[in-house]
């Protein structure tokens, strides 16, 4: 790869094969990284293996072929495994499975061949099929463990890749609604992507359908995928249909393709489409900002702001800490800054639109007595889901003069809208798009 310095990654992980990719600034698009140089294979079986003895660990293919051929432990399913449990176990031994993921991502970043990786990068944008709390935690807890910090870091499900993705295109695929058609096997999935463009900034959700079972002779599938394609479309006219996953094939599809043409100005297919939305997405967040008209509705947004207001230079101004609009995976903040005459935090929480707006406060009992402004106090905020955030507050006092105590104070905070008729407003606003049905 050209790129050695201010790297901007995608990595794709998903149950059975991974990949990855970087942006390339020359051509100002992602480009996917083959397994080896000089082939067309891209995708590596998310596999990790270890010796027996010793701390040897092998990913993809070298992990198949080594638990097969030289007997070492075979970790099958990671991403499984770190959805659902802090701990995997293969034989006599238990494993961490974020240390499984971070020894596994590991391994994978070598592909692009730089020397320090985390050093030479920007940012990296990991997308898996979707997000849970435990999961979110593992992969950034994995990450960190490489080298990254969380200012390096970015999380996104394939729905939100799929949104960078198509909003990182010509105008022309994005002026109307969106498909994005998923295939497994014969079972199938259709998500519409719809922008609500008399809202400012505008925003994007994605709506699914029930998914369909195509029947086993290809005649017959061939009839069904043409007309489930028909009814999700519902006679509208799509600017993009995009095709993924393995299961699609021109060989049985002539009826569907002169469907898919007749719904959509423009129809693609391939498997590079969410790796591809996530480098897109580590692009537009690190670099690019070119997407700030708009905010994609998905189920990990963070509905409102908290904010602290603060003397700077003898002007009042608003410290952000959360941001309303974005994943809650993303927010994390750190601030210093001295007390002036209280003994106590207070933040304020206001929802999306602005029409809610309310104060916490974080009391600090038993902070030592002080002359005023010789308290320091080190803020952190992190989400922990999209609801709730945990503010902690640590005493750093104020150098040689006042030592610190190092006591903490800590403060669980509800982000949701507790105004009912405003989330009805919002509803109303996007429609049926926030009943997305399960994945």
């Amino acid at each position: 790869m050209r790129e050695v310095r201010n790297i901007l990654i995608g990595l794709e992980l998903n149950a059975q094969e991974s990949q990855l990719c970087y942006f390339d600034r020359k051509a100002q698009e992602p480009v996917s990284v083959p397994t080896k140089v000089g082939t067309n294979v891209y995708t590596f079986p998310t596999r990790l293996s270890k010796a027996v003895e010793g701390d040897d660990w092998h990913y993809g293919l070298e992990a198949e072929y080594f638990a097969s051929r030289k007997g070492e432990l075979l970790f099958p399913d990671l991403l499984t495994a770190a959805r659902d449990q802090e701990r995997m176990t293969v034989g006599d031994q238990a494993f961490e499975t974020w240390d499984l993921l971070a020894h596994y991502m590991a391994g994978a970043l070598k592909l692009l061949g730089v020397p320090d990786v985390v050093r030479s990068t920007l940012g990296i944008c990991l997308t898996t099929p979707k997000l849970t709390p435990r999961l979110a935690l593992c992969l950034k807890k994995a990450l960190r463990a490489i080298g990254f910090s969380d200012r390096q870091i970015l999380l996104s499900d394939f729905k939100e890749s799929f949104y960078y993705y198509c909003y990182s295109q010509q105008p022309a695929i994005w002026t109307r609604n969106m498909a994005l058609i998923r295939f497994d096997g014969r079972q199938v999935k259709f998500d519409t992507m719809s922008e609500f463009k008399n809202a400012h900034p505008h925003v994007v959700s994605m709506h699914s359908v029930n998914g369909v079972l195509l029947p086993e002779d290809e005649g017959e599938r061939d009839e069904a995928f043409s007309a489930f394609v028909r009814k999700c479309t519902g006679g509208q006219l799509f600017s993009g249909i995009f095709i993924t996953g393995s299961g699609f094939a021109q060989s049985w599809a002539s009826q569907s393709i002169r469907t898919l043409v007749e719904c959509g100005r423009h129809v693609f297919e391939g498997n590079n489409l969410f790796v591809k939305g996530a480098c897109w997405a580590a692009a537009e967040k690190f670099e690019r900002h070119q997407m700030k008209g708009r905010i994609y509705l998905s189920d990990d947004l963070v509905k409102s702001s908290l904010t602290l207001d603060v003397i700077d230079g003898g002007n009042l101004k608003v410290y952000p800490l959360v941001e309303a609009g974005k994943s809650w995976f993303e927010e994390y903040n750190v601030v210093d800054f001295i007390l002036d005459g209280r003994r106590d935090i207070v933040l304020t929480v206001t929802s999306l639109d602005g029409g809610s707006r309310r104060n916490e406060k974080l009391d600090l009992d038993g902070l030592p007595e002080r002359p005023n402004r010789t308290t320091r106090i080190r803020l952190k905020v992190e989400c922990r889901d999209p609801h709730t955030c945990l503010v902690s507050a640590e005493d750093l006092g104020f150098g040689d003069l006042f030592p610190t105590s190092h006591r903490v104070w800590e403060k669980e905070i509800d982000l949701s809208d507790r105004t009912p008729e405003r989330r009805g407003d919002l509803k109303s606003l996007i429609g049926e798009s926030l009943n997305d049905d399960e994945d």
